[in-house]
């Protein structure tokens, strides 16, 4: 370190000791007072004990020389210090040395660093993906509930009907369609126009037929005549053309209960349960519902909610190997 004379006070930094040196030995050359008596003034050498032998008085230009080599040793010894005084230097004034600890960060810690953003990132990507697949899992459900109720009011005036499997309609007794119709307005139909008289109204043929046609479809003939059975009875009357029926029928044999649905484009096949009234469902107490058979019904939906009932499979239950037997 610089060796300062006791009348300067001591620089604070290797910045200040070279702008001391050069200002003292400036002053020195200003004034004249340089002398052969003094010793060199280096950093880092120590001044000699013994008187230097009297030379002559020194010329400008030695003075200018002495000047430069202060200088020239004072960054010497600026150079040549160590980084570590300097850090402790700050340390002790209270000044940050972020840059020296930027230097000494291990790259391992950069390296967790990014880990722990990489694992915060596909941690928040997988709970939006496990929130996205609860949320179409629960519209699915729901979805699938409602489309089985929708098929349930679609079907329940042919499952009352009980009908026998097949593949055209045209190939249903005509009892059974016109039945099948006849229930589709009572239980969903707009009545209130319809002519009532003791607990009946009369339904007018051709909204018979269009009941016909919104659940068979067309391409077939309807042949209209009276229904007479143990269940319930609709009379025609070929004079108005038209089929008196009771207002509110007290009693139906089957409802239906779509347990399965698939689908390829507008084609559905459901699986349904044929559920009997019992004395429970009567009275609104909660029960074990057991099936009295089941059948597979073929449906085509279209887009606009449109359906026409297709085909009727009838089937057994093999409870042995629990599974299905179609004839």
């Amino acid at each position: 370190m610089l060796k300062l004379s006791k009348k300067r006070k001591a620089p604070e930094s290797v910045t200040e000791a070279l702008a001391a040196e050069v200002n003292a030995v400036e002053s020195d050359v200003a004034a004249g007072e340089v002398s052969d008596k003094k010793p060199e003034r280096r950093i880092g050498v120590a001044p000699k004990t013994t008187a230097a032998p009297k030379k002559k008085k020194p010329t400008p230009v030695q003075k200018e020389h002495k000047v430069i080599n202060s200088l020239v040793g004072n960054l010497s010894h600026a150079l040549e210090e160590d980084v570590s005084q300097i850090d402790e230097m700050l340390e002790d004034k209270g000044q940050p040395r972020e840059y020296h600890d930027r230097e000494k960060r291990p790259a391992k810690y950069r390296f967790f660093l990014i880990l722990g953003l990489v694992v915060f990132w596909l941690a928040i990507v997988g709970a939006l993906s496990v929130i996205q697949t609860v949320r179409e899992l629960a519209f699915d459900i729901s979805n699938q509930t409602a489309l089985k109720e929708e098929f349930e009011r679609f079907l329940f005036p042919v499952v009352v009907n009980d009908p026998p499997g097949f593949t055209e309609a045209e190939n249903l007794p005509p009892s059974i369609i016109i039945s099948s119709a006849i229930w589709h307005i009572i239980l969903m139909g707009d009545t209130s126009n319809y002519n009532r008289d003791f607990g009946t109204m009369v339904i007018p043929e051709n909204d018979v037929e269009a009941a016909v046609r919104g659940i068979f479809g067309s391409g077939f003939e309807i042949r209209h005549g009276s229904i007479d059975n143990i269940v319930i009875t609709f009379i025609y009357e070929s004079e108005n053309k038209s089929y008196t029926v009771p207002e509110n029928p007290a009693f139906f044999t089957f409802s239906p209960k779509v347990t399965e649905i698939s689908n390829t484009g507008e084609t559905y096949r459901l699986m349904v349960d044929y559920i009997a009234p019992t004395p429970q469902q009567i009275a609104g107490i909660e029960y074990e519902i057991h099936p009295v058979k089941t059948m597979v019904y073929t449906v085509n939906r279209s887009r606009d909610g449109t359906k026409v009932l297709q085909s009727i499979e009838s089937i057994r239950l093999n409870r042995e190997h629990d599974e299905f037997i179609y004839f």
